[in-house]
């Protein structure tokens, strides 16, 4: 949580251009400004010395359906709950809490992938030895769904993983084998998730599918290299994967 908490107001500071406070976290308009994050909202914990300061307060629910909000206040004594167990700090109390100004409000925020499939196969996963296992296991039990970035780096735990998603990286060659086939952001992947009816990566995200020959074109077939392909289904015997188009 507290890695979350640094990198969060990193990137703030990167996407707004914020200049460091010299008191608070960021100096905005000459103003000093706190950054109070939390997973839950109305459970900003604010250290003492933003008393009386101006504060972006932000909270993210990652769950099956995530939202984010981000709103500004400024903590006024008589909008503050001093809980007797913290005494560094306090929470807003419920007039507190109506005088926030939103500027996003339950807006929504990209599905942590780990977050939608099942625990148990996510547990599994992660006590793999290497990341090349890792993201294989990955791209097995999340076929047709989207896999951003930060799952990948997360699954794998290589700083370098993004190696191992190249046309002859061993995930893809690997997992060929196995008749499944890794899209990404190219014309021509893109192209190939249409046609077989599968969401439509974006920058940065892959999304892997088995696939069997089809015997006939149509809707949820997909011309690659030459002959026609549609997603397998599960009774289906296990076919070597066509090479993907490189542009």
């Amino acid at each position: 949580k507290t890695r979350w908490w640094s990198l969060a107001k990193i990137y703030l500071q990167r996407e707004f251009q914020f200049i460091d406070g010299h008191r608070l976290d960021f100096l905005v308009e000459n103003v000093e400004v706190e950054i109070i994050l939390s997973a839950t909202e109305g459970h900003w914990n604010f250290p003492l010395e933003v008393l009386n300061e101006v504060c972006l307060v932000i909270c993210l629910c990652d769950d099956a359906e995530p939202k984010w909000s981000l709103g500004i206040i400024r903590a006024r004594d008589e909008w503050c709950d001093k809980d007797g167990k913290w005494t560094e700090s306090f929470f807003l109390n419920a007039t507190g809490q109506e005088a926030i100004q939103w500027i996003w409000k339950n807006s929504d925020l990209p599905a942590n992938l780990l977050l939608q499939l099942p625990e148990e196969s996510v547990e599994c996963l992660m006590d793999l030895p290497s990341g090349t296992q890792r993201i294989n296991e990955l791209f097995r039990i999340a076929q047709g769904r989207i896999v951003n970035e930060a799952a990948l780096g997360t699954v794998a735990r290589l700083e370098d993983y993004k190696r191992l998603m190249r046309a002859n990286g061993k995930c893809r060659t690997e997992l060929k084998r196995e008749g499944i086939i890794i899209l990404g952001h190219r014309d021509s992947h893109i192209r190939i998730a249409k046609s077989l009816n599968l969401p439509i990566p974006g920058p940065g995200d892959t999304l892997s599918v088995r696939v069997v020959p089809s015997s006939a074109t149509g809707n949820g077939v997909a011309d690659i290299a030459g002959s026609f392909w549609r997603v397998a289904e599960p009774s289906d015997s296990v076919i070597m994967a066509p090479e993907l188009p490189r542009i």
